[in-house]
């Protein structure tokens, strides 16, 4: 398993855990240090992602809010607002094509692809010029 395969499972492990939290008795320090977990593991990632070679940008969103960012992009935060307005479309498409819940998807241009990463109500980016193999770029070798 790719270091990023085991980081994406280890923070989805965190995000169910912390969305079952919220509805049962746990208290509210037990929550938080879930949250917190979750918050600096995803942090962790985008900083790895992007210092990684090939990797234009990286970055984490909940929503339209912006909270990791590293590399390069004009506008973060349309870039996040894009992203959540995809992520509602291909939440959707999931569903109809009885695919399961979303959890990785690639946009491909002519200059640069996205791929997309899900982990509960939060996206992780990766921006890559079109020419260069995601799998290659995400590696740690």
């Amino acid at each position: 398993m790719s270091w990023l395969a085991e980081a994406l499972d280890d923070l989805r492990e965190a995000s169910r855990k912390h969305a079952v939290m919220v509805g049962d008795n746990s208290s509210e320090d037990e929550r938080q240090a879930v949250a917190t977990e979750l918050q600096e593991g995803v942090v962790q990632v985008v900083q790895q992602l992007g210092k990684l070679d090939g990797v234009t940008a990286a970055f984490a969103c909940q929503g339209e809010a912006v909270l990791e960012k590293e590399g390069f992009v004009p506008d973060f935060d349309n870039l996040s607002s894009t992203t959540r307005s995809l992520r509602g479309a291909l939440d959707v498409a999931s569903e109809s094509f009885r695919l399961g819940g979303m959890s990785q998807t690639v946009l491909v241009g002519a200059e640069h692809k996205l791929a997309l990463f899900s982990i509960g109500d939060v996206t992780l980016g990766v921006l890559t010029p079109t020419g260069v193999s995601l799998a290659q770029a995400m590696s740690l070798s």
